[in-house]
Protein backbone atom coordinates (compact mmCIF):
# COMPACT_ATOMS: atom_id res chain seq x y z
CA UNK A 1 0.00 0.00 0.00
CA UNK A 2 1.72 3.57 -0.95
CA UNK A 3 1.73 6.05 1.93
CA UNK A 4 -1.21 8.24 -0.05
CA UNK A 5 -3.32 4.93 0.59
CA UNK A 6 -2.20 4.78 4.32
CA UNK A 7 -2.82 8.27 5.13
CA UNK A 8 -6.35 7.44 3.10
CA UNK A 9 -7.13 4.63 5.22
CA UNK A 10 -6.06 5.97 8.16
CA UNK A 11 -8.37 9.03 7.79
CA UNK A 12 -11.52 7.18 6.14
CA UNK A 13 -11.06 4.76 9.26
CA UNK A 14 -11.27 7.46 12.05
CA UNK A 15 -7.06 6.72 13.14
CA UNK A 16 -8.23 3.06 12.97
CA UNK A 17 -11.55 3.26 15.16
CA UNK A 18 -13.20 1.52 12.55
CA UNK A 19 -11.28 -1.25 12.74
CA UNK A 20 -12.05 -1.89 16.22
CA UNK A 21 -14.09 -5.44 16.40
CA UNK A 22 -17.43 -4.63 18.14
CA UNK A 23 -19.44 -1.71 17.44
CA UNK A 24 -16.95 0.28 14.93
CA UNK A 25 -19.18 2.98 14.26
CA UNK A 26 -20.46 3.69 18.05
CA UNK A 27 -16.72 3.73 18.93
CA UNK A 28 -16.36 6.33 16.22
CA UNK A 29 -19.41 8.45 17.52
CA UNK A 30 -17.25 8.56 20.95
CA UNK A 31 -14.42 9.35 19.30
CA UNK A 32 -15.60 12.11 17.26
CA UNK A 33 -17.49 13.59 20.32
CA UNK A 34 -14.03 13.16 22.49
CA UNK A 35 -12.37 14.97 19.68
CA UNK A 36 -15.22 18.19 19.68
CA UNK A 37 -15.40 18.27 23.65
CA UNK A 38 -11.42 18.33 23.77
CA UNK A 39 -11.63 21.42 20.95
CA UNK A 40 -14.39 23.23 23.06
CA UNK A 41 -12.58 23.06 26.16
CA UNK A 42 -10.02 25.22 24.19
CA UNK A 43 -13.02 27.79 22.96
CA UNK A 44 -14.00 26.10 19.43
CA UNK A 45 -17.30 28.83 18.92
CA UNK A 46 -20.43 26.99 19.51
CA UNK A 47 -20.63 26.35 15.09
CA UNK A 48 -17.42 25.07 15.10
CA UNK A 49 -18.82 21.53 14.62
CA UNK A 50 -20.32 22.65 11.05
CA UNK A 51 -16.98 23.19 8.94
CA UNK A 52 -15.43 19.74 11.08
CA UNK A 53 -18.79 17.96 10.40
CA UNK A 54 -18.63 19.62 6.20
CA UNK A 55 -14.77 18.63 5.98
CA UNK A 56 -15.48 15.04 7.11
CA UNK A 57 -18.00 14.87 4.65
CA UNK A 58 -16.06 16.47 1.93
CA UNK A 59 -13.03 13.95 2.46
CA UNK A 60 -16.10 10.88 2.23
CA UNK A 61 -17.33 12.04 -0.58
CA UNK A 62 -13.81 12.89 -2.22
CA UNK A 63 -12.63 9.55 -1.45
CA UNK A 64 -15.79 7.72 -2.30
CA UNK A 65 -14.23 5.96 -5.66
CA UNK A 66 -11.08 4.79 -3.78
CA UNK A 67 -13.20 3.71 -0.97
CA UNK A 68 -15.08 0.99 -2.92
CA UNK A 69 -12.12 -0.18 -5.25
CA UNK A 70 -10.25 -0.78 -1.84
CA UNK A 71 -12.68 -2.29 0.04
CA UNK A 72 -14.34 -3.79 -2.57
CA UNK A 73 -17.87 -2.78 -0.86
CA UNK A 74 -20.23 0.46 -1.17
CA UNK A 75 -20.14 1.06 2.73
CA UNK A 76 -17.99 -1.30 4.51
CA UNK A 77 -18.09 -0.81 8.25
CA UNK A 78 -14.66 -0.18 8.94
CA UNK A 79 -15.10 3.01 6.86
CA UNK A 80 -16.42 5.56 9.90
CA UNK A 81 -15.45 9.41 8.64
CA UNK A 82 -19.39 9.22 7.66
CA UNK A 83 -19.84 8.91 11.26
CA UNK A 84 -17.76 11.58 12.60
CA UNK A 85 -19.39 13.70 10.00
CA UNK A 86 -22.82 12.90 11.07
CA UNK A 87 -21.75 12.94 14.62
CA UNK A 88 -20.39 16.03 14.65
CA UNK A 89 -23.29 17.45 12.83
CA UNK A 90 -25.52 16.05 16.24
CA UNK A 91 -23.77 17.85 18.23
CA UNK A 92 -23.61 21.27 16.47
CA UNK A 93 -25.94 23.10 18.49
CA UNK A 94 -24.75 25.11 21.53
CA UNK A 95 -26.85 22.24 24.09
CA UNK A 96 -23.05 20.88 24.20
CA UNK A 97 -21.59 24.31 26.15
CA UNK A 98 -24.09 24.68 28.37
CA UNK A 99 -25.06 21.45 29.27
CA UNK A 100 -22.05 18.83 28.05
CA UNK A 101 -22.70 16.35 30.68
CA UNK A 102 -26.04 15.77 29.05
CA UNK A 103 -25.28 16.95 25.33
CA UNK A 104 -22.36 14.48 24.62
CA UNK A 105 -23.63 11.14 25.78
CA UNK A 106 -27.27 12.07 24.43
CA UNK A 107 -25.79 12.99 21.11
CA UNK A 108 -23.55 9.99 20.84
CA UNK A 109 -26.70 7.67 22.30
CA UNK A 110 -29.33 9.49 19.72
CA UNK A 111 -27.44 9.44 16.81
CA UNK A 112 -26.17 5.95 16.74
CA UNK A 113 -29.83 5.00 17.60
CA UNK A 114 -30.90 7.16 14.40
CA UNK A 115 -28.21 5.89 12.06
CA UNK A 116 -28.88 2.51 13.37
CA UNK A 117 -32.51 2.92 12.62
CA UNK A 118 -32.40 5.24 9.44
CA UNK A 119 -35.65 7.18 9.94
CA UNK A 120 -37.34 9.23 7.33
CA UNK A 121 -35.81 8.14 4.27
CA UNK A 122 -32.56 7.71 5.58
CA UNK A 123 -32.24 4.10 4.10
CA UNK A 124 -33.24 5.80 0.46
CA UNK A 125 -30.21 7.89 0.75
CA UNK A 126 -27.64 4.80 0.97
CA UNK A 127 -28.58 4.29 -2.40
CA UNK A 128 -26.74 7.42 -4.13
CA UNK A 129 -23.70 6.96 -6.02
CA UNK A 130 -19.85 6.60 -4.23
CA UNK A 131 -19.26 8.54 -1.31
CA UNK A 132 -22.57 10.14 -1.33
CA UNK A 133 -24.74 7.00 -0.42
CA UNK A 134 -21.61 6.49 2.24
CA UNK A 135 -22.31 9.63 3.91
CA UNK A 136 -25.90 11.19 3.08
CA UNK A 137 -27.71 8.63 5.60
CA UNK A 138 -25.38 9.69 8.20
CA UNK A 139 -26.03 13.35 7.50
CA UNK A 140 -29.48 12.54 8.00
CA UNK A 141 -29.29 10.87 10.96
CA UNK A 142 -27.02 13.49 12.59
CA UNK A 143 -29.27 16.39 11.63
CA UNK A 144 -32.56 14.42 12.98
CA UNK A 145 -30.52 14.17 16.43
CA UNK A 146 -29.43 17.47 16.22
CA UNK A 147 -33.18 18.77 15.78
CA UNK A 148 -33.79 16.53 19.25
CA UNK A 149 -31.16 17.66 20.82
CA UNK A 150 -32.65 21.59 20.18
CA UNK A 151 -35.65 20.84 21.29
CA UNK A 152 -34.25 19.01 24.97
CA UNK A 153 -32.07 22.04 24.94
CA UNK A 154 -35.89 24.41 24.52
CA UNK A 155 -36.97 22.33 28.06
CA UNK A 156 -34.11 23.01 29.64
Amino acid sequence: MSARDRVLAALLTGAGTGRVRYAPGTVASACAAGILYALDLADLPWWGAFPLACAAGGINVACGGWIERRYRAKDPGEVVIDEFAGQWLALALPLRHSHPLVAYPLGVALFRILDIWKPLGARRLERLPRGWGILFDDVLSGGYACLILWGVSLLL
